[in-house]
């Protein structure tokens, strides 16, 4: 009796159909969580280089200050 439960068992739950929706969702977070993670690594990065930009341009200006400075 405990077999022909277990085969009717295996038998219904192998025809039952496949839930889609579970697995279109799945492959729609991939794409999302890439893009939070781009957007996460993209802004600090795009800051450090304004960062950068202006202290570049601040040493320029403290180098051509210099420069001037020596030759008075």
């Amino acid at each position: 009796m405990k077999y022909l439960l277990l085969v009717i068992s295996l038998v219904l739950i192998g025809c039952g159909t496949p839930d889609d929706s579970s697995e279109t969702s799945a492959a729609d977070e991939v794409p999302e969580a890439e893009q939070t993670v781009s957007e996460a690594l993209h802004d600090p990065l795009d800051k450090a280089e304004a960062v950068e930009d202006v202290l570049m341009k601040a040493k320029e200006d403290r180098d051509k200050a210099i420069e001037e400075a020596t030759n008075d």
